[in-house]
Order: structure tokens, then sequence, then C-alpha cells
């Protein structure tokens, strides 16, 4: 039973790794800055990874300041390339967007990659952040709503690529330079779900957002 089991497990990973989009780019990244959030686990840490392999500067903003700087040293021991800094960010937490926006734009000069990686599942029972805010949504949506319009001018000024395998198509392909507003799914472009293509939706979930987070009129960038 167990070699049963073995053997099926050997054959669905074989099966996915055929059939799952790898981004083939061998696209260097030297001289781009790259910001990861919730960049110390999961698709954010590999994304990061592959970053620094390709010789990118790479800032690691997470909410677990130990963690992440831990995890820097493994990836500067793992790619040899020491071009890692931490950052706390805490998409949760609107200061905490607000704070780090601010030290990344007096700090920092280009910025040619933002990945809006963090995240957290939902729950069952309703958790409101000090905003007042769904603490899922906050962690998912508004704070990086509120990240994106907040480093937005910098991105434009700077070379402008948008950032696991399709984070990293999309943040090195050439072919996508100039490619933006799109779904991508296992490195390929792909059709959102109905309810995402509703122009009309899009406006409301954009303007309530814009409410939620108190997006004031000098952090407006579009």
């Amino acid at each position: 039973m167990l070699l049963t089991t073995l053997v099926v497990l050997l054959a669905f990973r074989l099966f996915y790794r055929f059939w799952s989009g790898r981004c083939s780019s061998k696209r260097s990244l030297a001289g781009k800055t790259v910001v990861v959030t919730g960049g110390s686990a999961g698709i954010g840490k590999e994304s990061a990874k592959d970053f620094l392999r390709r010789r990118a500067k790479v800032i690691l903003a997470c909410r677990n300041l130990e963690k992440a700087r831990k995890v820097a040293e493994e990836l500067v021991a793992e790619t040899g390339n020491p071009k890692v800094a931490v950052r706390r960010l805490d998409t949760a937490d609107l200061a905490s967007v607000r704070a780090f926006a601010e030290e990344f734009l007096r700090t920092e000069d280009p910025l040619h990659v933002l990945v809006n990686n963090a995240g957290i599942a939902g729950s069952r029972t309703r958790q409101e952040t000090k905003d007042g805010l769904e603490l899922t949504m906050a962690t998912n949506h508004f704070g990086h709503f509120l990240l994106t319009n907040l480093l937005l001018k910098r991105l434009q000024q700077s070379d402008c690529e948008l950032g696991a395998q399709t984070t990293i198509h999309l943040a090195v392909s050439e072919e996508l330079d100039r490619v933006s507003g799109k779904y991508f799914e296992d490195c390929k472009e792909a059709t959102p779900t109905r309810i995402a293509r509703d122009r009309a939706v899009a406006k409301s979930v954009w303007e309530v957002s814009e409410a939620m987070v108190n997006l004031r009129p000098s952090e407006v960038n579009y």
C-alpha cells in the first residue's frame, strides 16, 4: 500500500512538473531593484532567490523581521549575491504600509519590480485590523492596493517591469516588457473569471479601496 502511494505521488509530481509553465528566460537583473512582500517563505522566498541569482538587489518586505533576516542570510549563502535587504512591512496595517513606502522612497532610488506576494488564508470568523478593515482583505488586498499606489510613480520612473515561476516570468521575460493589466497562469496569459472581467465591478472595487485606505490626493499617482 505504501509503495503504491509513493508511486502515485511520484507520478503526480512528474505530471505536474511536465505540464506546469516554467520560466526559461536567462535574463540578468543586474542593476535592478526588486521589492517582494512576504518574501521570507513560499513563493515569495523562491522568487527572491531567483532574482538574487539574476544579480538583482532584493528587498524583503516582511512582518516578521527576525525570520526575514535569517532567510536573507540563507539567500545570500545560496546565491552568492549580498544585495538583499530586510524592511518591515505589515500589509494589514496601513500605517506600516505608508511607513515602508516613505522609507523606500527616501532611501532607495529606482524600483523596477514590485511583487505583491504577501497573503493569509481567510478565517471563519471576522477579524478586524486597527484600521477597521477585515483582516484577510486588509492583508491580501487593501495593503497592496495602497502600497502599489504609493510606489507607482517610482515604478513608472524606473524601467516599470511588473512583477515561483509565473512571477519570475512576468518580471524577467523580454517579450512582456510592455505588457500590463493582464492575468497570467503557469507563465501563460489566461482568461480571468467573469467577475474579474467586469469593468463596473473593477471600478467599484477601486473606488471603495480608495475610500477604505483613505488614499490621499498627494498619494495618487495615476
